[in-house]
């Protein structure tokens, strides 16, 4: 059989097991242009095609993705938010319209945050968010694993702060002090973004 090899193509079959599956589809948009906005500020409509670890289809639907983080946005493994039209219950981690896509870019095994998450729950702190890994196909094409997780917020079923003495603050190597609108600087230099209330008195 005479077969011209410059015909063939390359084929890459991936078996996937034992964890989630999340399959994003633009729609309106281009996930190359959410990529390359370095402010974050673009987004793209997309259809989220959620798959349970057993390869059943969970959920299916619209959403917003754009960019997030600070030091986390310059890898070249992207994390993202995820805003759905509507709130639907992720995975078993309860309802909500805003979720997070954790690329986990600067940890090889990808397993630190989900450890220090398991660990704190373990120790019965007040709150901690829920995550799980998942594999990421984005218009077909394998992205990699990810953490799909809680988007950190303030609201009755997230970080439920009924009190006004309680802030939400963030740090980062990466913050930008000239766009954060309530901040201060540790005497370690560390830079504290207030996250909640949204005005500090």
């Amino acid at each position: 059989l005479d077969i011209d090899k410059s015909e063939l193509e390359e084929l890459e079959i991936i078996e996937l097991k034992e964890i989630p599956t999340v399959f994003i589809e633009t729609k309106i948009g281009d996930i190359s242009e959410v990529d390359s906005d370095p402010e974050k500020n673009t987004s793209a409509r997309a259809e989220l095609t959620i798959l349970d670890a057993s390869g059943v289809v969970v959920e299916k639907e619209m959403a917003k993705l754009s960019g997030r983080g600070n030091t986390s946005w310059l890898y070249d493994k992207k994390p993202y938010n995820v805003t759905f039209d509507e709130p639907i219950n992720v995975l078993g981690m309860g309802e909500s319209r805003k979720w997070c896509l954790l690329a986990n870019s600067t940890d090889y095994y990808g397993l630190s945050n989900k450890v220090v998450y398991d660990f704190a729950s373990k120790l019965d702190f007040a709150y901690v968010p829920e995550v799980c890994f998942v594999n990421v196909f984005i218009n077909g094409q394998y992205n990699g694993l990810y953490q799909f997780g809680e988007k950190i917020e303030v609201s009755k079923n997230r970080l439920d702060l009924d009190r006004k003495d309680l802030y939400l603050l963030e740090t980062d190597l990466n913050i930008d002090i000239y766009k954060a609108e309530d901040f201060f600087i540790t005497k370690g230099n560390n830079i504290i973004e207030v996250r909640y209330p949204d005005v500090v008195s």
